[in-house]
């Protein structure tokens, strides 16, 4: 498990790689975001072996910091899974849609200036 610093309201996508040494093993991933269920592959079967594969899951944050917490079990599988490269990032903002027309009606604006000094 992991505490990082979040914004409360804000969306972030939790992203990582797993792998496994064994062609079409199973096992079991999941995620939990304040110790609420994010995620559960269950089970998550990795065609072969040696291929990473990106798993990304979103979620929201409640408060200004976040405990994250991956589990990873292949014990019953007869081989051994893997997680890399975990990452939290915050998803980009979508503008509001007064800021788009805000933006439109500039844009008109500098082509009606264009025109009229032709």
């Amino acid at each position: 498990m992991q505490t990082i610093n979040t914004m409360a309201g804000t969306e972030y996508t939790l992203s990582f790689l797993s792998n496994n040494n064994v062609d079409n093993i199973g096992g079991v991933i999941s995620g939990l975001i304040d110790g609420s269920p994010l995620f559960t592959a269950d089970p998550i079967y990795l065609t072969t072996a040696g291929s990473w594969e990106q798993q990304t899951y979103n979620f929201t944050a409640t408060a200004d910091t976040t405990a994250v917490e991956l589990d990873l079990n292949f014990l019953g599988a007869e081989g051994y899974g893997y997680i890399t490269d975990i990452s939290v990032v915050a998803a980009a903002p979508v503008p509001e849609p007064s800021t788009l027309a805000l933006a439109g009606l500039g844009g008109l604006g500098m082509l009606w200036q264009f025109r009229r000094r032709k």
